[in-house]
């Protein structure tokens, strides 16, 4: 009896380390999806929208879509602004990359983009060392971000 036991035992090994394998294939390979919630990343994602997030091991690029883990550990979903050593500067509503004027064809038109308060006109700068991205929601005034939180690194 004891013998039958242990051979119904092994028959459900193969499977389980095949579910393992195949669930972790899933991940690497698909992805994984979340729930948008809130409204950081209007008008590209809006609250209540899937996303599908896979991880990508080469160089990220500006203007790229990301989500990261915050020091309470949930998750955000912002967009790359400003690479390792590059300097990000707002002034008077618009967004400066190495000093040059960043086009944003991913937000709507005539938005703005403040640190504070738009009438403060004083420029504001990070410079970002060599494993930092400044990363921006594209709901400019509703999302909490590198203008807040400052420069996020790689990891």
């Amino acid at each position: 009896m004891r013998l039958i036991n242990y051979v119904g035992d092994r028959r459900l090994v193969l499977p389980l380390i095949l579910m393992v394998v195949g669930i972790e294939f899933m991940r690497s390979g698909v992805g994984t999806f979340s729930v948008i919630h809130g409204s950081s990343m209007c008008p590209t994602f809006k609250p209540n929208d899937f996303v599908q997030a896979k991880t990508l091991y080469g160089e990220s690029q500006r203007g790229d879509v990301v989500i990261i883990t915050d020091n309470q550990n949930e998750r955000a979903i912002k967009r790359i602004i400003g690479l390792p050593g590059e300097t990000v500067t707002l002034y008077r509503g618009f967004v400066y990359v190495d000093c040059q004027r960043l086009n944003e064809p991913y937000l709507p038109k005539y938005t703005c983009t403040f640190k504070s308060s738009p009438e403060d006109e004083r420029a504001i700068r990070w410079r970002l060392k060599a494993n930092q991205y400044f990363l921006m929601g594209d709901n400019r005034s509703e999302s909490c971000d590198s203008r807040n939180y400052g420069p996020v690194e790689r990891h």
